[in-house]
């Protein structure tokens, strides 16, 4: 693993019934509100469209990264744009155009880990109040003997929310929206939440933290929240 790989610790979300509410299933009406916000969808996309190579293969590349990176700072605020120097000052492997391409490749791994209970690899993604939080999850789904089952489709960054750093810490908020299709069953295989055959759109904000003066190259995930 490189220095400036940055790895991202999201988690599914959908996960079970309980969890919808949290992080943002949307309804019919939702998904209206979700229509106006288009454009931005489309601005970000945008920006991706202009890579021709994948992340990996541009690390050498500081000249194109940072092209890559103009695409964003174009959506940012005066303020976001000048945190994301700082960093850079502080960080100079830190691209946003990988930042995000690694976000979105993570979030199918991720998830999995969730499903499979998969405790070690959640502790070393996600900061100690979230790994907890997910894997009491886990637990009540295994408790209640119940299966869960999501099937990821798709997932776009719908926009950077905010770029913050205060010292060494850095903190970057994005705004996923996925499409998953999900279900819990129990022992016997009867549907208890979900539906199999049903797409769901899924708006989500993660918060991902790192401390800059330390080379551990892992962004954790800090905060989930809805908008």
């Amino acid at each position: 693993m490189t220095v400036d790989l940055i790895i991202f610790a999201i988690i599914a979300a959908v996960v079970a019934y309980r969890m919808y509410q949290t992080l943002g299933v949307l309804d019919e009406g939702e998904k209206e509100k979700q229509q106006e916000k288009a454009q931005t969808i489309i601005k970000v996309k945008s920006a991706k469209k202009v890579e021709e190579k994948p992340a990996e293969e541009l690390q050498e590349d500081n000249s194109e990264l940072l092209e890559l990176d103009k695409k964003y700072l174009n959506l940012l605020s005066a303020s976001q744009a000048g945190n994301y120097h700082k960093i850079r000052e502080k960080s100079s492997d830190f691209y946003l155009h990988k930042f995000i391409k690694n976000a979105e490749k993570a979030f199918e791994l991720i998830i999995t880990a969730f499903v499979n209970n998969d405790k070690q690899s959640l502790k070393k993604l996600t900061s100690a109040a979230i790994s907890e939080k997910f894997s009491q999850e886990a637990e009540q789904i295994k408790s209640n003997k119940q299966k869960l089952d999501i099937n990821l489709i798709s997932v776009e960054t719908q926009k950077i929310k905010d770029i913050k750093i205060t010292a060494d810490q850095a903190e970057l908020t994005l705004v996923f929206l996925s499409e998953q299709i999900s279900q819990v069953t129990d022992s016997s295989g009867q549907l208890v939440s979900g539906d199999a055959k049903k797409i769901q759109e899924i708006s989500d904000i993660w918060t991902f933290s790192k401390d800059l003066s330390k080379k551990d190259p892992i962004w954790l995930l800090t905060k989930i929240s809805n908008e």
